[in-house]
């Protein structure tokens, strides 16, 4: 990946000089994988809720009953969630830590989990249980043997993740969002499974990141009668940022 100066991505505080970022930073494959190292692997991402009563009786997307399981992706990374003997939910890599087979191919409730490929065997914790032909030897298991626990918060019916290290707590983002919603009590708030929609929507993240920064479009995109436009007072519109 080649190297960029933070100069070229500069935007200029004062809105009157300010000019949007070159196009290099939305379509150049190397930029975006910088943006994955450095925002989204260090950034509280919601996980997504998969599966159905239909297709995965006793599953509405996360496991709920001790020693279940479902796998998920998220930004290309195989992942699962699994629910220990306390019903505390851990996030693990979908890979055995062995020769990167995938472990939980769909949801189910058990007790270890057994690598289809070699029979590597991990318990509830992620950590390495047995492996026939590696009992003798030195220095094993390590912990890197293990598989990796990654940070996972929960909060009402939503639940987040960090594919690495976060940048700031998830109480702080928390407390942030319950100060910009006075009033409202997501802790409350109950999960109703619909019909599922994707939407594809072409184009990059900060273009659509940036379409719920700006206030300028409302007016015109949104506009009465009815509208949203109707409904806010731009005069005291505002965008907040952490």
């Amino acid at each position: 990946m080649r190297e960029f100066s933070s100069k070229d991505f500069i935007v200029h505080p004062d809105i009157r000089r300010a000019e949007s970022l070159p196009d290099s930073a939305f379509t150049d494959p190397d930029f975006l994988e910088l943006e994955i190292e450095t925002i989204f692997k260090k950034t509280w991402m919601l996980v997504p809720r998969h599966g159905s009563p239909e297709h995965s009786p006793g599953f509405s997307g996360f496991p709920n009953k001790p020693g279940s399981r479902v796998p998920f992706s998220l930004m290309g990374k195989p992942l699962f969630l699994q629910s220990n003997s306390k019903r505390e939910i851990n996030c693990f890599p979908n890979v055995c830590t062995h020769a990167w087979h995938p472990l939980v191919e769909s949801p189910g409730i058990g007790g270890s989990i057994v690598c289809p490929q070699h029979g590597r065997e991990f318990d509830f914790e992620g950590r390495f249980v047995s492996h026939r032909g590696f009992e003798k030897l030195e220095d094993f298991p390590r912990e890197s043997d293990n598989l990796r626990k990654l940070p996972v918060e929960n909060w009402g019916p939503f639940m987040s993740m960090c594919l690495g290290e976060p940048l700031a707590p998830f109480k702080k983002s928390a407390e942030n969002i319950k100060e910009s919603m006075p009033g409202i009590d997501l802790e409350s708030f109950k999960y109703k499974p619909v019909p599922d929609e994707v939407r594809e929507v072409d184009g990059n993240w900060k273009q659509h990141a940036w379409n719920y920064m700006d206030n300028y479009h409302i007016r015109f995109v949104h506009k009465g009668p009815g509208g949203l436009a109707d409904a806010i007072d731009l005069q005291t519109y505002t965008t907040e940022l952490y």
